[in-house]
Parts: structure tokens; C-alpha cells; sequence
């Protein structure tokens, strides 16, 4: 079973711009997916500290070479020159968990020594021949560069591509691909060509520190140096993260009752005397306003959703004050969620991600403006879709509907969908479907919202939400999941037991003691 751990892809881009503009990919997924972190190589015109490792007084410098901005390595030293600060992470089953593209330009190497890139290594600083260590070499042959491919392990180098020759005109524009299995299989291409695959595991190892690395001993001349320009350098590790839930997670409401151990509520009213409720064996939006909602209380990557939705209110009614309530908001579904969802006071699509389900509402009268009903999309900020038209037995908020929708969203290995059905029917309808860039699978808290606000300026009406959820059921979906076992605590507090009062105090007690005549 596989221990919780922040999944991250690593993405640096050093691209031929006027500008390095570089940012590194962080992102917690399931099974594979893609984290961009913030920060980059370069920070304004200087390289990034934070993020490597290297020594500025051992040539390590950002420079601008034919108006583009590139790593310029100019050393003598040896060692590790230029080291990611961040480890790559392996798991068995990913068929691609370390994959590194490198824009290299050699213009000049020490004799007698090897500069390259190195991958697996145990430590960010150390040796280069540390065991688990695999290093592409380049060396100066006198009249053009030569390299290979070794792998240092306990027992000594084993050599993965024996020394081949590459001109100087070849090495002055060299595109390197390195793509490495977690189960330890490598495949190297050099300008576009194959030079070596593995054909068994266990060649190689991703685990570990990379970067930039040259052997022998430091220069003592000042004149000699290695020059080397890297004008693009792309990582990105995929790796399993199996967080700790429950497998299977259900919420019937029977006995107006639900588990808090494993879900958090938090009601908010948009009109008096609104909220959440558990009423009726059923989960009850009944004039909530925004950011009430009913979320998870553990965190997921890869899962399946499912709640049945019904009883939305489609038509506008007056209360006794005068004040017009208009039809429900819109009901949706918000994930990738991070912090603690118990002190979390607001939802935040801008950051997270949002399913939802609406009509158009007059914001002067408070009534419907559309007799479909729609879907959209927000992720992280970003409106992908607003406009996803609902099969007409599905159009919940719809006047006149009566319908029970049992609505499916699905976020496995990078791909989301959303799917429907009437409670009745055997199948399933999908509707939408997304995949996430590179992989990626958001992780965290799954909460289900509505939305309201009776504050609003120029409304003349109350804006809520009115609808009607049960039947609330999420299941991990990772490959061996990494499940735990919970207990039962109900939502309900039992009151405070009424204790009787007996009175042991007798009357002529009481009588000397008021007069203050001290004992009897």
C-alpha cells in the first residue's frame, strides 16, 4: 500500500525567447498527472536558487546569446555543476515516469573530461558515480565530441551506448530525449533518432536528483573551461499518488442522520430562515446562500460521484414580508479542492474546479429566462464551457419538471465526464467529457453547492438556492487504492440530559442562616 505523498511533474521550459519565461508544473493526481510550481528557472535575469542547485563563482550564468536567453555553463569545476533541487519520484507502473527534453550547445569541453546530464542520482549533492546514477556523456575527441551512456550501480559501470562520434557541427545544436520507465526501462534519442531502448527492466532508475554534471578534477587554469549553452530543457515526472480514503463513501440521510466522519456541512442562508438541511431522509437546499455546502472530508484523485437531484423550485412566489423569491440558483459540484475543507469559508472556482447545473434568472424579477437547463465548467478561473444544453428529461430546472436526475461525475487518470440519468433508468447519458493537459488529475476535497445572495444590489427579490439532494455517494477510483477504515458519528447531537434538582437543604438551615446567627 502505497503512503500518501504530493505527487509533482516538474516542467521547465527554457525556451528561445527574448525572455525566459519558466514555470515548473505541479500537480497532485491518482494515478498520473502534472504539477506546475510556482517559480521558475529564472527569476527576472537571474537563475532560480530555489529551484537549483549550483555555485555562480562555478561559471553557472543566464545570458542572452543570439537575442535569446540561455544556461550558460562556463566551468572548470567538477562535480554536480547545475542540480534540480526537487526529486524525481518513480512508480513501477507508469510507462513513461521520467521524460526529459534538452536544447544543448557545446562549444567547448576540458580534455580529458565527461560533461553531461545526469538522472537517478541518490543525493543532491555527492558523487556522480553514486549508485542508481545514469550519465549522459560528451567528450572533446580532438577534432569533434564523443559520448556514450553509463549506469554506475554497487558492483560498478555498466555501459547502456558504448563512445560514438558526433561532429562539432552536430554538437553545436544537439536535442536530446531521455524517457524513462518507473519500472526502469530507457529510451534515448538524439537529434530525432533512436540510439538505445532498453529491452528488460532494471536498466535504469528515475528515482532520484538530476541535472548537469561534469567528472574529473577542477581546472587550474583559468583559461580552460567547458562552454556549454542549454537553450531548452523540459522535465516532467508522472508518478502514482494514492492518498488515504475510504473506498466507498454513501450518505442516504435515513434517519435524518449522515456520517460526520466522513462528510462536513456547512449551511448558509440567503433568505431567513434558510440553509442546509437534513430533513425527510434527504439533504435539503432550502434558500441557501453561497458557499454553503455538503463536501467530503477526505481528499480524492481519481473518483466516481454520484447524487440524485430533484424538487428545484422553477417558479418565483412571494413571501409574507412582500419580498419576491425567485427560482433556485444553480446546483454544482467543486473539486480538486486543497486545504482543510472544515475551515474552508468559501468555495474558490477561480482556483478549483466546478460542475454545475443552471437556468437564466431575470435579476430584476427573480424568474426564468430559459426553459432548458445547462451545463458549465469552470476550471481554475477558466469558463471551458457555460452552455452544455440538458436532453429535455433531464432539464431539472425546467417549470413543471418532477423528475428524480441522478447526475454521474467521473475524474479518472486526467479525463472527467459527466453523465445523467432519471433514477429509473438503467443507463447512463454522458454529456460532457474534458481531459485535463498532460495528464494531469486535480486532487482534494469533492464538495456539492448551490448559491445565493440576497444582498445584492438592484435585486428586488430573494436569490437561492431551492433543491433537493440524497442518495450521495463518491468511490475511490485509484489502482490499488490506499483505503483506511472509519468510524460512525452522527450528525445529530443528542440535548443535554435534564438532571433533578434535589433539595438537601433543610428549612431551619435555612432559617439560622438567613438571620446570620452562624450554627444551631
Amino acid at each position: 500500500m502505497i503512503k500518501t505523498k504530493n505527487i509533482f511533474a516538474l516542467l521547465f521550459s527554457i525556451a528561445i525567447l527574448a525572455c525566459f519565461n519558466v514555470k515548473a508544473f505541479w500537480a497532485e493526481a491518482g494515478t498520473s498527472g502534472v504539477y506546475v510550481e510556482d517559480g521558475s528557472v529564472f527569476q527576472g535575469q537571474e537563475l532560480s536558487i530555489s529551484e537549483w542547485y549550483f555555485d555562480k563563482s562555478a561559471g553557472v550564468a543566464l545570458e542572452e546569446v543570439g537575442g535569446a536567453s540561455t544556461v550558460a555553463l562556463k566551468t572548470k569545476d567538477a562535480g554536480k555543476i547545475f542540480t534540480s533541487r526537487t526529486a524525481v519520484t518513480a512508480s513501477e507502473e507508469i510507462e513513461e515516469c521520467l521524460y526529459v527534453t534538452i536544447g544543448m550547445s557545446i562549444k567547448s569541453l576540458l580534455e580529458g573530461r565527461k560533461f553531461g546530464f545526469v538522472f537517478g542520482s541518490p543525493a543532491l549533492l555527492g558523487n556522480i558515480d553514486a549508485a542508481g546514477t545514469t550519465f549522459l556523456w560528451f567528450e572533446n575527441s580532438g577534432n569533434g565530441f564523443n559520448y556514450g551512456l553509463k549506469r554506475f550501480g554497487t558492483g560498478g559501470e555498466s555501459v547502456l551506448v558504448s563512445e560514438s562520434y558526433i561532429s562539432s557541427d552536430t554538437a553545436s545544436e544537439l536535442a536530446i530525449e531521455i524517457a524513462v520507465s518507473g519500472g526502469g526501462r530507457i529510451n534515448f534519442n538524439l537529434n530525432g533518432e533512436p540510439v538505445y531502448s532498453s529491452s528488460k527492466d532494471g536498466e535504469v532508475s528515475a528515482e532520484g536528483y538530476l541535472g548537469f554534471a561534469q567528472d574529473g578534477k577542477k581546472s587550474l587554469s583559468s583559461n580552460e573551461k567547458t562552454e556549454i549553452y542549454i537553450t531548452d530543457l523540459n522535465i516532467v515526472n508522472r508518478f502514482y499518488n494514492r492518498p488515504e480514503n475510504p473506498l466507498v463513501v454513501r450518505a442516504d440521510f435515513s434517519g435524518n442522520m449522515f456520517n460526520t466522519e466522513e462528510w462536513h456541512l456547512q449551511s448558509k442562508a440567503s433568505v431567513p430562515n434558510g440553509g442546509i438541511f437534513v430533513d425527510d431522509g434527504a439533504l435539503r437546499f432550502d434558500g441557501s446562500g453561497q458557499n454553503g455546502f455538503f463536501g467530503t472530508n477526505y481528499q480524492y484523485s481519481n473518483f466516481v460521484l454520484e447524487y440524485d437531484l430533484f424538487d428545484v423550485k422553477t417558479t418565483v412566489t412571494t413571501e409574507n414580508d412582500g419580498w419576491v423569491n425567485g427560482v433556485s440558483y444553480w446546483q454544482g459540484v467543486e473539486f480538486g479542492i486543497d486545504g482543510d475543507i472544515s475551515a474552508t469559508s468559501s468555495r474558490n472556482e477561480g482556483i478549483h474546479y466546478l460542475v454545475y447545473f443552471s437556468t437564466g434568472i431575470d435579476n430584476a424579477t427573480g424568474e426564468r429566462t430559459s426553459d432548458d437547463t445547462k451545463m458549465g465548467f469552470i476550471a481554475k478561473g477558466k469558463y471551458i464551457t457555460t452552455s452544455v444544453a440538458l436532453p429535455d428529461k433531464y432539464s431539472m430546472f425546467k417549470e413543471g419538471f418532477e423528475g428524480k436526475v441522478r447526475v454521474r461525475l467521473s475524474v479518472i487518470d486526467g479525463k472527467m465526464k459527466v453523465s445523467l440519468k432519471l433514477v429509473e433508468e438503467y443507463g447512463y447519458t454522458d454529456i460532457f467529457s474534458y481531459e485535463f493537459a498532460n495528464g494531469y488529475t486535480p486532487f482534494g476535497y469533492v464538495s456539492l453547492h448551490g448559491e445565493g445572495n440576497q444582498f445584492t444590489p438592484g435585486r428586488q427579490y430573494y436569490g437561492a438556492s431551492y433543491f433537493t439532494l440524497d442518495n450521495i455517494q463518491i468511490v475511490n477510483y485509484d489502482k490499488k487504492p490506499n483505503t483506511v477504515k472509519i468510524g460512525f458519528e452522527s450528525n445529530i447531537v443528542e440535548p443535554t440530559k435534564d438532571y433533578p434538582y434535589i433539595n438537601t437543604w433543610t428549612d431551619d438551615y435555612l432559617v439560622i442562616f438567613t438571620k446570620g446567627k452562624g450554627r444551631k
